[in-house]
């Protein structure tokens, strides 16, 4: 049951010896940090936990080349040994027997590709208090993905795994699955939709998924986890939509064709690109609103 876990990371270096030590769970032999050439302090800091905790390796790419690159790049220096790779995030916390969680389900289903539950933390006592934190997000539903609707309900609980066709960031494969799957380099800027993408390529193969909610991780809030691509301030959000909309449409042409066949879209590809323009940018106005209003008591 060894897993292999890979961690994309770029000027993040303030963030690892908070989020690294959370992955290193039952059956996991090594975590793969993938420097994407970070103008910080990152590899300082990776080699001081190092010395902690020697299964973390490390490996810096030789210019900068987005998280897609920096993913498929750590699939190369996976251990032989491993059964299992974890995609991970350096600016989140994995909960506590998450990886066993997901494991068990892969093995129970004989799932090829198990998802974890994602949630959004607001403050600092949301990190401090993880278990309160969950407890007061846990929200049922019976549906996850609604292509239709651009809604993927990863942040909720259901009443057992459930087989979905994509999952969350937050996921385990089987090594053997992978076959000649990599993490498309075409996803540019924030490269929004990379990872479902890549999920529904490992779909297309014929492979089953499925979504473990009893498996969380927590990013950690924003005005924590700074650095990354991440721009901040008006031009930043306005940058980020951008690139959610062009990575979109690029989605879209690439996997309407399979989506439709296998009964997971209904609406025609323009409507669903339109729909996403409007619906994305409601979130980044309502998002714009409750940010400043959140700032705005921080500075209170």
């Amino acid at each position: 049951m060894k897993v292999s876990v890979i961690i994309p990371s770029y000027n993040r270096g303030h963030l690892l010896e908070k989020t690294i030590p959370s992955y290193i769970q039952k059956n996991v032999i090594e975590i793969i940090i993938i420097d994407d050439c970070s103008k910080d302090n990152t590899k300082e800091i990776v080699e001081k936990m190092k010395e902690k905790y020697p299964l973390i390796k490390y490996y810096k790419m030789d210019k900068n080349s987005k998280q897609q690159a920096a993913k498929n790049k750590g699939i190369e220096l996976v251990n032989e040994e491993s059964k299992y790779i974890y995609f991970g995030d350096d600016d989140a916390i994995l909960i506590e027997n998450s990886i066993s969680f997901l494991v068990e389900t892969m093995e129970k289903y004989n799932a090829d590709l198990v998802g974890a539950r994602a949630l959004w933390a607001k403050t600092e006592e949301d990190i401090n208090n993880l278990s309160k934190f969950i407890s007061k997000n846990n929200f049922f539903t019976d549906e996850l993905v609604n292509f239709d609707r651009d809604e993927f309900n990863f942040d909720k609980i259901t009443k057992k795994a459930m087989e979905v066709p994509v999952t969350h960031a937050y996921f385990l494969i089987k090594k053997e699955a992978l076959g000649v799957v990599r993490f498309s380099l075409d996803y540019k800027g924030n490269a929004y939709r990379e990872e479902t993408d890549f999920i529904l390529q490992i779909h297309k193969k014929r492979k089953k998924i499925m979504y473990d909610a009893r498996a969380v991780g927590i990013n950690l809030p924003r005005y924590i986890a700074t650095g990354g691509v991440h721009k901040k301030g008006v031009f930043g959000r306005v940058k980020w939509f951008y690139w959610a909309v062009k990575n979109n449409d690029l989605f879209l042409e690439k996997n309407y064709e399979y989506l439709k066949k296998e009964n997971l879209v209904h609406k025609n590809k323009l409507a669903l690109k339109v729909f996403f323009i409007f619906s994305e940018g409601k979130r980044l106005v309502v998002g714009g609103i409750k940010k400043l209003i959140i700032n705005k008591g921080r500075k209170i």
